[in-house]
């Protein structure tokens, strides 16, 4: 385990007693900040709207300066907030940093402006045909509320226009999917067929090219100060700071959203309203996140999401996406003339939505167990260790024979099946038992493998934490949370773990 992994491992839990103080709405992991600097030495951030000198807080306020070993860092910012008004030029060929409007069809057949941000980037979905999108944040594209598919984008002044008139020019896309929750805020534009667009940013007097990404949640912030940039419709180019990855946010003690990253302007802004759906980038060109807040205090911080997160996410709703990139300034590309790519007109959302049904469900269903997880102490820890193994324990099933032979002879793919079935049907309960074993030992059988064969980091947190998911069997989802919430004591955990 490395240095930023393991200091994640305690921030977690450092949640539960830091989220406990007073004032304190957000924690991540970044380099220390010291008399306007950043030093090489990695902290928990812990995020305060503002700093009170100590002899006007009480003992319940202090924030201890260190936590398991680890230096806290206490910052002065306001939590996210959405930026999703007011650069209005269209741009040709569309490219990312630009202007975009949910643009609504009047019963007269005009065009009226609901909802404006900011075209991210541009990419291709790698399904099979794949389209040409735009990417940006859901809440942009959710106009007065309603995220509305096939509803028309374009780059248009707040003016009313006819559809039939000479601006329909400006219309570049459709509403095709996207989500908005406190994991990720992200939306796809299918562009229209035959547009033109680069593969870069807008900046003036020079543009700059979008070459790959980084995702900092999966390799880490690798030095201190690390530099991103972003080119917003509000606020223009902007350049920041990393002061924090896997950040979680709270309001009202509710979590609202997690593994954000925070970012600390140079100086003024970062981002403000408008700028929603602006692409981030290091200092290579290459896009590390996808931004959606800002800072309503006068900090000017900057949130995104890490651009793994996003692609992630849209693969759970059936829309992969691969990052275009460009070698080369204003190299020109066109959208393919094709029936697929359809235009803002010819989009056939009903069909869309039937081949993704089943994938939206299942993902849909999945994030809602994850957010109700988030609102319990013991719930975030287990949310915390999934996010952390998720990736290797489907390597271990896909790519061991072993571990494959053990998870399938032991019920896995009917154990997620089930645990599908009990979040969607509140009276259903999980198995007792799986073809005459008990539901403990199928689950112990396949822990045993994950063990046995997973990294070190696996079998230590399947020792310590793994033991309690025996002990689900025969319960509703609703007795699951009621577990979760009561909390399930330590001591009990430990005597179970030695079953392992």
């Amino acid at each position: 385990m490395n240095e930023q992994d393991r200091i994640r491992v305690i921030k977690e839990r450092a949640e539960q007693t830091l989220f406990r103080i007073p004032g304190v709405h957000g924690i991540g992991i970044g380099h220390k900040h010291t008399k306007g600097e950043y030093t090489s030495k990695l902290s928990i951030k812990v995020y305060v709207i503002r700093k009170k000198p100590l002899g006007e807080i009480s003992s319940a306020e202090i924030i201890p300066v260190e936590f398991e070993g680890v230096n806290t860092d206490v910052v002065e910012t306001g939590p996210p907030q959405l930026s999703g008004d007011p650069d209005t030029r269209k741009y040709r060929p569309v490219r990312g940093g630009t202007p975009i409007a949910v643009l609504e069809v009047l019963p007269d057949g005009f065009h009226t402006v609901t909802s404006n941000g900011t075209l991210g980037f541009i990419a291709r979905t790698t399904t099979n045909p794949s389209i040409i999108v735009g990417v940006t944040n859901h809440h942009v594209l959710a106009g007065t509320g309603a995220f509305t598919r096939g509803q028309a984008v374009g780059q248009t002044s707040p003016k009313e226009y006819s559809i039939c008139s000479k601006c329909c020019s400006e219309i570049i896309g459709v509403v095709l999917d996207g989500m908005n929750t406190m994991v990720v805020d992200v939306a796809l534009i299918r562009l229209n067929r035959k547009l033109d667009y680069y593969n870069q940013v807008q900046d003036t007097p020079q543009n700059y090219l979008i070459t790959g990404e980084y995702s900092l949640q999966q390799l880490g912030i690798p030095a201190s100060p690390y530099h991103v940039k972003k080119r917003g419709a509000a606020t223009g180019p902007t350049k920041g700071t990393i002061d924090s990855i896997h950040a979680t946010y709270r309001s009202n003690m509710i979590v609202t959203h997690i593994d954000v990253i925070s970012i600390r302007p140079d100086s003024g802004l970062f981002n403000d309203t408008g700028d929603s759906g602006s692409a981030v980038l290091n200092t290579e060109g290459k896009i590390i996140g996808l931004l959606f807040a800002k800072d309503p205090t006068n900090s000017g911080f900057g949130y995104a999401f890490d651009i793994d997160v996003v692609k992630t996410q849209l693969s759970g709703i059936n829309l992969p996406i691969e990052i275009l990139i460009s070698g080369s300034l204003n190299a020109k590309q066109t959208v393919p003339d094709t029936d697929v790519q359809a235009n803002a007109y010819m989009v056939d959302a009903a069909q869309d939505e039937t081949s993704a049904q089943t994938s939206v469900v299942e993902t849909r269903l999945f994030q809602k167990v994850h957010d109700e997880l988030l609102q319990t102490d013991e719930g975030q820890r287990y949310v915390g260790l999934f996010r952390r193994h998720q990736d290797e324990v489907r390597t271990l099933i896909d790519t061991n024979k072993r571990v494959a032979t053990v998870w399938h002879r032991n019920g896995g793919p009917s154990l997620l099946r089930e645990a599908i079935q009990v979040v969607q049907s509140p009276e259903q309960s999980l198995p007792t038992e799986i073809e005459g074993l008990p539901f403990m030992e199928r689950i112990n059988r396949i822990s045993q493998a994950f063990k046995k064969y997973g990294s070190a980091a696996l079998a230590r947190d399947i020792a310590e934490y793994g033991a309690p998911l025996g002990q689900l069997g025969g319960q509703t989802y609703a007795q699951i949370l009621a577990r979760l919430r009561a909390g399930i004591s330590r001591g009990s955990r430990d005597a179970m773990a030695e079953a392992l």
